[in-house]
């Protein structure tokens, strides 16, 4: 039962990710997280 929920989650988790990444369609997910690694290294 709680294996069950913890892959319904998951799958939640994942789609709001993927809508996130949605908003950035001219961006790939790699170029996404190093923006993100060179925003908290300034």
């Amino acid at each position: 039962m709680s294996f069950l929920f913890l892959i319904d989650a998951y799958q939640g988790a994942y789609k709001n990710f993927k809508e996130k990444l949605s908003d950035f369609d001219n961006r790939k997910p790699e170029q996404l997280l190093l923006q993100i690694a060179y925003q908290k290294s300034t």
